[in-house]
């Protein structure tokens, strides 16, 4: 993704975080995933806050986005 000339972190964000509160919920991620056609059961949300959600405080910062989100270094 980082690859693409008009990708960018913050925006990515914002997109998820629909109603500009500065986090994600496993709502927000539910309403952008099915706004594309992808319907995630409970379960795979969990997994997904999880992965994410290093404060397990349940909301993605954009800390936490982008510390997931970025290319990891060997």
């Amino acid at each position: 993704m980082a690859k693409r000339q008009q990708f960018s972190m913050r925006l990515a964000f914002k997109y998820c975080d629909k109603d500009g509160n500065g986090a994600i919920t496993a709502s927000d991620f539910r309403d952008m995933l099915a706004e594309h056609g992808f319907y995630a059961t409970e379960k795979e949300l969990a997994l997904v806050m999880n992965k994410f959600d290093k404060f397990a405080d349940q909301k993605i910062t954009m800390t936490d986005f982008t510390d997931e989100m970025a290319p990891k270094t060997a």
